[in-house]
């Protein structure tokens, strides 16, 4: 997922190409079926899941120290935290 939101923030798409038939209001489930049917064994997906939420504890402090504005750190701070609770993804 490509924060583009950042930098076109009346864009409502969430991705660029369809998953599930949707490109907004993704949900994990989308993203578990999607995989799913790709015949990913459930355990890698979940295996994946703690991944990425274990990667999250670091997205702050790699955000600030990023290029972007302090307006823009903010942006993407806050699309994150939304996206991952969509997703049912949490940090520690």
């Amino acid at each position: 997922m490509v924060a583009v939101s950042v930098v076109l923030p009346k864009d409502p798409e969430e991705l660029a190409l369809n998953l599930n038939g949707k490109k907004r209001k993704l949900k994990r489930q989308d993203f578990n079926e999607a995989m799913a049917k790709s015949h990913i064994p459930t355990k890698a997906i979940e295996n994946l899941c703690k991944r990425i939420e274990k990667g999250m504890q670091n997205w702050n402090e790699l955000i600030n120290n990023s290029f972007l504005s302090d307006e823009n750190k903010n942006t993407l701070k806050e699309l994150i935290e939304n996206r991952a609770n969509k997703l049912e993804l949490h940090a520690g």
